[in-house]
């Protein structure tokens, strides 16, 4: 049992889940009031197991680095307990199952993020971690995936929809992964990870981070305007951004920086169920 928990927590299920939420998100907003129960089971399964495999993956990668932060170096494979070449094996098996899956209950738009997804992730983006700060920005790619692979599931197809999605999730990460780049950059700075507030300073970090926030506000408020999403998603989500931008901006005049960033982080942890619930609702509603 102790070994089942051991893989089981070897695939971030913390971050595992998040993302699943997004991929009902996605589908049910592309699959507007005709969804297919079986092709959500099987986008929903099929993607769970693809990005538990690149978690694995990265945290093979990232063992010696996690062995100086606080948050991972209990990990598995920073104290030992699974051996890099059983993650491996694991994440292959991963893999391969999350493909199959896809590849027989959805399209081939979908497989093709999936396979985006894992090599962003698992390759460009945690080999990059320790060696530039553009990594931020690198990994809203496949944090970006996900959502999009739900809205590939259900209409097959690359369109405005589809960019403008892409859109919202690259401002919300890197404001909230910056945010984070703050509350933790002792932590950060003894693991040698060149995140912005290692490489640069905290002010202009915040604001970068408002400017992201701005845009984020921006792409919000475009979906609703072009006709990609009714009222009832523009009514709940924008006073939310709003108050996102205004708590963002306030930190340029605050010394309190941990403080700050912490409750810029929890309220983006508000963002993202919020923007998958009225997503996912859109259909059915103004």
């Amino acid at each position: 049992m102790n070994l089942i928990k051991t893989y089981y927590y070897l695939t971030k299920p913390g971050l595992i889940y998040g993302n699943l939420l997004t991929v009902i998100a996605g589908y049910l907003y592309g699959a507007i009031l005709q969804p297919e129960f079986d092709q959500l089971i099987g986008v929903v399964l099929g993607s769970w197991l693809v990005m538990a495999s690149g978690t694995v993956i990265n945290n093979v990668l990232d063992r010696n680095m996690d062995k100086h932060m606080k948050r991972t170096k209990k990990r598995a494979l920073v104290t030992g307990s699974v051996t890099p070449q059983n993650a491996l094996i694991y994440a292959l098996v991963l893999f391969i199952a999350g493909i199959s899956i896809l590849t027989a209950m959805t399209n081939v738009l979908t497989v093709a993020l999936g396979v985006i997804g894992v090599t962003t992730y698992a390759g460009i983006y945690t080999y990059a971690k320790s060696r530039t700060v553009y990594a931020t920005l690198l990994g809203t790619i496949p944090g970006a995936t996900p959502l999009l692979a739900g809205y590939a599931a259900a209409t097959n197809r690359v369109d405005v929809s589809f960019w403008a999605l892409a859109t919202i999730m690259v401002f919300w990460q890197m404001v909230h992964f910056y945010a984070i780049a703050i509350f933790r950059q002792k932590e950060y700075k003894a693991a040698k990870v060149p995140v912005i507030t290692v490489v640069s300073t905290i002010f202009t970090t915040k604001i970068l981070m408002s400017i992201f926030v701005g845009c984020y506000v921006l792409a919000i408020v475009a979906l609703a305007r072009f006709g990609y999403a009714g009222m009832f998603y523009l009514a709940c989500m924008m006073p939310l951004s709003l108050w996102w931008l205004i708590v963002t901006v306030s930190g340029l005049w605050t010394e309190e920086n941990t403080a700050w960033s912490r409750k810029v982080f929890f309220i983006s942890l508000l963002m993202l169920p919020a923007l998958c619930t009225t997503l996912g609702l859109n259909a059915w509603t103004p």
